[in-house]
């Protein structure tokens, strides 16, 4: 077959059917003739037929793919493929199909950039294309979403894609929610009017990263499950029973000085009511938090926050004391960041006017 349809091509001329004309170079790059393919997807995209646009696009596909190294060869494709995207009307079924693959390349490209009107430009233009993927719109969006802080959306277009059999989230996934967990959730915990639900988003989507995670991302995509697992537990024994399962699987792999699993850990302590081993998981963590400037980070005053709250737990622990430890953070530091500079100055109001933090039953 693969002779007739060379014979036939070379012997046809310029009578060759468009169809078989394109359908091998698709042959050609197949049994690795990829010169061959190219020169006639060139000849192809020039004449201006049915497959000139599908032409235009390969050609772009394979210049990406034995340039994917060059950062200035990328930029020139990304711009091309931008005219291609601009050139086509979409309305036919070919050249629809062309347009859909070309957007989804192209936003795939620009989401390399760091920068923000790169990422309003993917929703804008998956907003405006019909017939991209649902399940690759929904990864791009959360892409795009993520770079422009918009975590929550990102995790909404992130689950159902979650909850289906595809791993191609994945990996996206555990950044979105890696971010999540480092930075906003205390705040968002006191400040989002529908916490609950997205916490357990949240932890849908982190039940499910062990099971797509490569080996050697499993330690990172099991944190993060357990984490969540705390987090939307509540007090919940099995889910707590469930997160320190995985806590004691990475300790004995030595994860158990990560500030991924000590973060955890001390949660998990916290849900347990255990303050003495929470307060010194949150002080392990506070010590190993100072920037490489000597400035305190956003991480550091949250470690610090709990870490005072939970030794105020303590039996031995007067509000005094707990008062007295949040008027010397105050009077050390003059960059408190606003959320925990609230929190702290409510902790020391609450010790001053009850005289001593609430004690757990015993």
């Amino acid at each position: 077959m693969r002779r007739m349809i060379d014979y036939y091509c070379k012997i046809a001329g310029d009578g060759v059917d468009e169809t078989i004309q394109y359908l091998y170079t698709r042959l050609l790059s197949d049994e690795g003739r990829t010169g061959e393919a190219v020169e006639l997807l060139r000849n192809i995209a020039e004449k201006g037929g049915r497959f000139s646009n599908q032409a235009r696009l390969d050609l772009l596909v394979h210049s990406l793919k034995n340039g994917s190294e060059d950062l200035q060869l990328r930029n020139e494709l990304t711009k091309k493929l931008k005219n291609l995207i601009d050139s086509v009307d979409g309305t036919g079924e070919r050249d629809g199909g062309v347009k859909t693959e070309a957007v989804q390349l192209y936003c795939q490209l620009i989401l390399e950039n760091d920068d923000k009107a790169c990422a309003q430009d993917v929703l804008a233009l998956l907003e405006e294309t019909e017939g991209v993927d649902i399940q690759r719109s929904g990864i791009l969006r959360a892409a795009a979403l993520k770079k422009l802080g918009r975590l929550p959306e990102a995790v909404r277009q992130l689950l159902p894609i979650g909850e289906s059999n595809s791993c191609e989230w994945s990996e996206l996934g555990m950044e979105v929610l890696s971010v999540v967990l480092a930075g906003p959730v205390d705040q968002w915990a006191e400040e989002m009017p529908d916490f609950a639900a997205f916490i357990q988003n949240c932890d849908r989507l982190g039940q499910r990263l062990p099971e797509c995670a490569q080996p050697e991302r499993w330690p990172l995509a099991g944190l993060i499950c357990a984490e969540f697992t705390v987090l939307a537990g509540g007090q919940d024994k099995q889910k707590l029973a469930e997160a320190e399962g995985i806590l004691i699987k990475l300790a004995g792999e030595g994860f158990d000085n990560d500030i991924d699993w000590l973060r955890c850990k001390a949660r998990l302590l916290m849900a347990k009511g255990e303050f003495l081993a929470a307060s010194r998981a949150w002080g392990r963590i506070r010590a190993a938090g100072k920037a490489a400037s000597g400035k305190q980070s956003r991480e550091w005053w949250r470690a610090r926050f709990y870490e005072i709250q939970c030794w105020g737990q303590l039996a031995d622990t007067t509000g005094a004391d707990v008062a007295h430890a949040v008027e010397v953070l105050e009077s050390s530091f003059g960059d408190i960041p606003r959320f925990w500079a609230v929190k702290l100055d409510a902790l020391k109001d609450g010790a001053n006017r009850l005289g001593a933090i609430s004690k757990p039953s015993p």
